[in-house]
C-alpha cells in the first residue's frame, strides 16, 4: 500500500528528513493496534505498508520523543492519506518484458523506491548509524588518520535493489562516509589549519583565511545561545566578526558591543564569525559543529585515506561485503518480514566473457611505416619504440621557478631531448633555460620570456606544491597566449632519481605528454571493431558536464571533445558556461556543428558517415530526457543543414557510468589476471544476468588491476541508428569501446573508460583556468528568480575565456 504523509505544526519552517522520519515512527509505535503491521517512510511524503490502514486520520505526536518539560511543548499534526494498492504484477510483467514500454516506468520505479525503502528501513535505526539514501555508516568502524582533522572516515555499507531480466537483485558494496563529528567550532578550525594555540584563530594569513572558508560553507552548527535551537549551515567566514556592524532597532551597533551588552561576553580583536544565510553573525566560539555528512570537496589528503582505508584486494573486500549482511538484518527485519519479502544473502554467479585485445600500432622505420606490438592484457610500453606520429619543436622554452641546482636541470634536459629523439621526435634546437623566482608575476614574466623568443612549447618547472602558480600558467598558455605548456613538478623525489640518474620513466611520461600537445599521436590500437566502424567516415564524440561543489555559485560547465583522425586518437575540444546543475548540454548542437566541421576539413572531405557518442555522468533517471534531447539537438539543429535529406549519418548514442557499486570477483584462480592481483584480467564484459531489463547495456573492465579491486564502467545503449542486430551490437559495441580505452594517450595501460570520455574529463577540469584570476565562488552573491539566474549567467560568461585560438585544434588538455 501507498500512503501519503503531510506534516502540519505551528512552526513556519518545515521538518528536516531525520526529525520527520522520527516522527512517522512515533505515530506508528504510539499506536499499535492501528499500525499491526508496521510501514516503512522514505523521509519524504511516502509511507509504504503491507496493508492498508484508513482512508485518511490524523495524528498528534509530540516532536520531540523526550521533550523537555521545562520548555513548551511542541506537537505536530500527521496527516496519513491512503493513496493506493500497488500492483506487484506491473513490476513481474516489467522484469519479463525485454523491451517495455514508457506507460508503465513510473510505477515501477515507486515500487523500486519501496523496495529499497524497505531494505533501509531496519539498518537505519540502529544505534551509531549515520545513512544517506542507499548507505548506512558506523560509528564503531570510524578512522580519524591525523592529516585529516577535524574529518573522520566511518566504514559504510551500500545496498539497492535493480530490475535486472526476470529477477530483482540487491547490489552491495562497501564505501567510505567523511563525516564532521561534534566539536567545539574553534577547535574544528584550529585542527584544520594544524594550530596548536586556538588563539592562533586571530593572526591567520591570507591563503588560511581562504581554505577556512572554503572548508566551512555549507557546515551545520548549533549555536549555544538562547533562542538558535536548530542546528545552521554557514554562508561565509567573518574575519574581524567583533568590528561587523548590524542594525539594532535603527541603531548600527558592531558585534562586540551586542555581545557585550546582551550576553556579557567579550568578543577579543581579529576573532573569527561566521555568517548564516538569513544574515545571522555570530563569533565562532559560540559554535559547535553538529555531527554530519561533510559534502564539500575533499582535499587530497582525505582521499589518500580514504583509499587507505579502503580493502587493499578484492579477496578483502568481498570479506568485508559479507559483513554487510550482519548490519542489513534482513531475516530479522519486521518491515521485510511484514511484507513478506525475503532475500537471499549469497553472491549472484553471473556470466562474463573475455574480449581480444588490440594490436598496438607504434612508428616504424627505414620501409616500416608501422610497427604493431601485441600488449599483454592491457599493458605495454614504449621502450625501444617509435611514436606513431612523432611531433617536432622548433623553439622551446624552460623557466625554472623552483631554484634548482643547475647542473641537475641541465641534466634533466639534455636527458629529456634525448628521450625525445629516441621517440621520433624532432627537437630542432636545445631550449632557452631561464630561471625565475616564484614570488614574481607570473604572468608578467612568461609575456616578457614569450615576446623575445617565441617558443612552441613552454616547460615550467615547479616547486611541489604550487597550485597557484600553475593555474596561471596553463591560464596564460591555454587562454591568454596560445602556446602548449607542460609543467614539472620538481618533488623531493624527482630530485633524488634526478641526482641518481633514474629519470628516463619519468621523462617517458612526460613526452607521452608533450607528443600529442604539440600535434602528434603516441600509439594507436587496431582490431576487428575498429575495422568494421571505420570503413566510412566516422567521428567520436565525449560529452559530459561539471557542475559545482554544494553551495557553491559557479554555473556548471559542459565540455565536448570529437576526432578528427581515422585512428580516433586526436580530439578537439570545446567548453561553455551553462545554467548551474543542469545536466542537458544547453549549446550541444553548435559545439557539434563546430566538430563535424574540424572533422570535415582535417580528415576526409566528407562529413562523418557515423558517429559515436559517448557520454558521461548521465543517471539513470536522466536517460529519458538528456538523451532524446542531445540527440535532437544534433539531427534538428546540424545535421539537416550540413546533410543532404537521405544521407544522414548513423547515430550510436551510450551513457558511460562510473559512479556506481557493481564490482565483480573472480570465481577462482583460474579465472583471475596472472598477475596475481586478485581481479579479472582486462577486457571482461558482462551482458547477461545483472543487465537492464528495459536497455540494452554491458559492464567492461577494461583497466588492468593495480590496488584494489577494479572497476568496471557501465554501458547503456539509448539510440543505435546502424540497426544492428542485438547479438552483433553485443559483440560490436563492447568491443569498440574497449579498443578506444588503448587510446589514451597518456598512458601505456588501457585505461577504464573510452579516450575520448577520458579527454573530455581532462577539459572539464581546465575549466577555472578559463575564468578570470580574481574569479571564484566569492564574486556574486547568491541569486533567486529566473532574472537573478540569467545575470549570474551572464556575469559568469563575460568573466571566461575560450581557448586560444592557436591551441583549437591541438589536444592542448593531455
Amino acid at each position: 500500500m501507498h500512503e501519503e504523509i503531510t506534516p502540519m505544526w505551528e512552526a513556519k519552517r518545515g521538518i528536516g528528513a531525520k526529525k520527520l522520519n522520527e516522527v512517522v515512527m512515533r505515530v506508528q509505535s504510539t499506536n499499535p493496534q492501528t499500525f499491526t503491521r508496521r510501514g516503512a517512510f522514505d523521509g519524504k511524503k511516502n509511507l509504504f505498508a503491507p496493508q492498508k490502514y484508513f482512508a485518511q486520520q490524523t495524528f498528534v505526536v509530540p516532536l520531540d520523543e523526550n521533550p523537555d518539560t521545562r520548555r513548551k511543548k511542541h506537537e505536530v499534526q500527521v496527516v496519513m492519506t491512503h493513496v493506493k494498492e500497488i500492483d506487484y504484477s506491473i513490476l513481474q510483467r516489467y522484469l519479463q518484458t525485454e523491451r517495455p514500454n514508457n506507460q508503465v516506468q513510473n510505477e515501477v520505479n515507486l515500487m523500486l523506491n519501496m523496495l529499497n525503502v524497505f531494505v533501509q528501513a531496519t539498518p537505519k535505526q540502529k544505534e551509531g548509524i549515520m545513512s544517506t539514501a542507499k548507505s548506512i555508516f558506523v560509528k564503531s568502524e570510524r578512522r580519524q588518520p591525523p592529516l585529516i582533522a577535524p574529518l573522520e572516515l566511518w566504514r559504510g555499507y551500500f545496498q539497492s535493489v535493480r530490475p535486472a531480466f526476470d529477477k530483482l537483485i540487491i547490489n552491495v558494496d562497501v564505501t567510505i562516509g567523511v563525516i564532521l563529528p561534534k566539536a567545539g567550532l574553534e577547535k574544528v578550525c584550529a585542527d584544520l589549519l594544524r594550530l596548536r594555540n586556538q588563539g592562533d584563530l586571530r593572526r591567520l594569513r591570507p591563503d588560511q583565511t581562504l581554505k577556512l572558508r572554503q572548508f566551512l560553507k555549507g557546515v551545520k552548527v548549533q549555536v549555544n545561545l538562547k533562542g538558535h535551537k536548530s542546528a545552521k549551515s554557514i554562508k561565509d567566514l567573518i574575519s574581524d566578526v567583533g568590528a561587523y556592524t548590524f542594525d539594532r532597532g535603527g541603531d548600527t551597533v558592531t558585534v562586540a558591543q551586542h555581545f557585550k551588552e546582551v550576553h556579557n561576553s567579550v568578543i577579543p580583536p581579529s576573532a573569527l564569525g561566521v555568517k548564516f544565510s538569513k544574515g545571522d553573525v555570530i563569533p565562532i566560539s559560540f559554535c559547535d559543529t553538529v555531527e554530519q555528512f561533510y559534502r564539500n570537496r575533499a582535499s587530497p589528503e582525505v582521499v589518500r585515506a580514504a583509499l587507505e582505508f579502503t580493502p587493499a584486494d578484492p579477496a578483502r573486500r568481498a570479506a568485508e561485503i559479507s559483513k554487510a549482511f550482519g548490519h542489513f538484518d534482513y531475516s530479522n527485519s519486521h518491515v521485510l518480514g511484514s511484507a513478506g519479502i525475503s532475500v537471499h544473502e549469497r553472491p549472484e554467479l553471473i556470466r562474463g566473457r573475455m574480449l581480444p585485445s588490440p594490436s598496438i600500432l607504434f612508428g616504424g622505420e627505414g620501409r616500416d611505416k608501422e610497427r604493431r606490438l601485441n600488449q599483454r592484457a592491457g599493458v605495454w610500453d614504449v621502450m625501444r619504440q617509435k611514436l606513431a606520429q612523432p611531433a617536432s619543436i622548433s623553439s622551446w622554452l624552460v623557466v625554472d621557478f623552483a631554484n634548482v641546482d643547475p647542473s641537475l636541470l641541465r641534466y634533466f634536459v639534455e636527458e629529456l631531448i634525448g628521450a625525445m629523439r629516441n621517440l621520433g621526435m624532432q627537437v630542432m634546437q636545445p631550449p632557452v633555460i631561464e630561471r625565475r623566482s616564484i614570488q614574481t608575476n607570473v604572468l608578467q614574466e612568461l609575456a616578457n620570456l614569450g615576446r623575445q623568443i617565441k617558443p612552441a612549447l613552454i616547460l615550467a618547472v615547479l616547486p611541489d606544491p604550487a597550485e597557484t602558480q600553475y593555474r596561471k600558467i596553463k591560464r596564460f598558455g591555454d587562454i591568454i597566449q596560445g602556446v602548449v605548456t607542460q609543467c614539472v613538478r620538481w618533488s623531493g623525489n624527482l630530485s633524488k632519481n634526478v641526482s641518481n640518474r633514474k629519470v628516463n620513466q619519468y621523462q617517458n611520461n612526460l613526452i607521452l605528454k608533450i607528443n600529442p600537445k604539440m600535434g602528434g599521436v603516441n600509439f594507436t590500437a587496431k582490431s576487428r571493431s575498429l575495422d568494421v566502424l571505420s570503413q566510412e567516415p566516422f567521428m567520436v564524440i565525449g560529452a559530459d558536464v561539471s557542475h559545482p561543489g554544494p553551495g557553491s555559485q559557479l554555473p556548471s560547465v559542459a565540455s565536448v571533445v570529437g576526432s578528427y583522425d581515422r585512428g580516433a586518437c586526436q580530439y578537439a575540444a570545446s567548453t561553455r558556461v551553462q545554467s548551474p546543475r543542469v545536466e542537458m548540454i544547453e549549446e550541444f548542437a553548435s559545439m557539434f556543428k563546430n566538430f563535424l566541421q574540424k572533422n570535415r576539413v582535417r580528415d576526409a572531405p566528407l562529413f562523418p558517415r557515423r558517429i559515436v557518442v559517448f557520454r558521461d555522468g548521465v543517471s539513470e533517471g536522466e536517460f529519458e530526457n538528456v538523451g532524446p534531447h542531445e540527440c535532437h539537438a544534433m539531427e534538428a539543429g546540424v545535421i539537416k543543414s550540413l546533410y543532404p535529406g537521405d544521407k544522414k549519418p548513423q547515430i550510436v548514442y551510450l551513457v558511460v557510468g562510473k559512479r556506481h557499486h557493481v564490482r565483480f570477483f573472480p570465481r577462482g584462480p583460474s579465472s583471475a589476471d596472472s598477475r596475481g592481483n586478485g581481479n579479472f584480467p582486462a577486457g571482461l564484459v558482462v551482458d547477461s544476468d545483472i543487465v537492464h531489463p528495459r536497455y540494452i547495456d554491458f559492464y567492461l573492465q577494461s583497466q588492468p588491476g593495480l590496488k584494489g579491486t577494479s572497476i568496471p564502467s557501465h554501458y547503456t545503449i539509448l539510440r543505435n541508428d546502424p540497426g544492428f542486430p542485438l547479438a552483433m551490437l553485443k559483440l560490436t559495441i563492447p568491443w569498440y569501446s574497449y579498443s578506444l580505452c588503448h587510446n589514451y594517450s597518456r598512458s601505456t595501460r588501457s585505461v577504464k573508460i573510452p579516450a575520448p570520455v577520458y579527454c573530455m574529463q581532462l577539459v572539464c577540469r581546465r575549466a577555472k583556468f578559463h575564468y578570470d584570476e580574481d574569479i571564484n565562488d566569492y564574486s556574486v552573491s547568491s541569486v533567486s528568480g529566473d532574472d537573478d539566474m540569467n545575470a549570474h549567467l551572464d556575469y559568469y560568461r563575460r568573466h571566461f575565456s575560450p581557448v586560444n585560438g592557436l591551441l583549437r585544434d591541438f589536444m592542448y588538455f593531455v
